[in-house]
């Protein structure tokens, strides 16, 4: 069989493969993954890894679950019957919330702190209680900027009062402190909970 010589010229020197640049600079258009519902996603087509962490759609699906931040106030009048009061608010308000875990927890320690606040601060106290993921946190504030008194740890036969109701808030409580504000003074604490659906009431 015969080849032309014209042919051999071509198989010889083959056509070279040109560059983007010499074809006029045009760049090939990034692929785009839509969804089964139509929706353009930024994420890697299914069954690939993503190259850089979370797509966008992931992230914004992670924010929209987290739980809401809930809070509640009420101001209480500077007496005894203050103490029993602000107890009952905590039970009603952690059971409204479906916190229940720790409401006995919760109870005693607002029970103590608003003793003090009755004994060492002024003004009406102020009971907020606030949830927000896993954390519930409990502050009492009153208008004395001087802060409670520390903990003590008291013998079975001490009968001192000062610093025994932040000595249980110590021990039982994940963390607590004493903030101070533009009139007085906040004392909080905190306590671990299970985190709230976003449905929740």
């Amino acid at each position: 069989m015969m080849v032309s010589s014209r042919r051999r010229i071509m198989f010889a020197n083959p056509p070279r493969a040109r560059s983007i640049e010499e074809l006029g600079g045009a760049s090939i258009p990034e692929r785009k993954f839509f969804g089964v519902d139509g929706v353009h996603h930024d994420g890697p087509e299914p069954g690939q890894a993503p190259k850089h962490g979370a797509s966008r759609p992931a992230r914004a699906e992670r924010s929209r679950r987290e739980a809401p931040v809930r809070r509640a106030s009420w101001a209480l009048p500077p007496r005894a019957s203050s103490v029993p009061a602000g107890r009952h608010l905590v039970i009603a308000q952690l059971a409204d919330w479906g916190l229940d875990e720790q409401s006995d927890v919760a109870q005693l320690l607002v029970s103590e702190l608003l003793a003090n606040a009755l004994r060492h601060g002024w003004g009406e106290p102020i009971l907020t209680l606030s949830s927000h993921g896993n954390t519930l946190r409990c502050e009492i504030k009153d208008d004395n900027p001087t802060p409670p008194p520390a903990p003590q740890i008291c013998d079975a036969d001490h009968t001192a009062e000062a610093g025994r109701g932040l000595q249980l808030v110590q021990l039982l409580s994940r963390s607590w402190g004493c903030n101070g504000c533009s009139a007085g003074k906040i004392v909080w604490f905190e306590l671990p909970v299970q985190p709230m659906s976003a449905s929740g009431a």
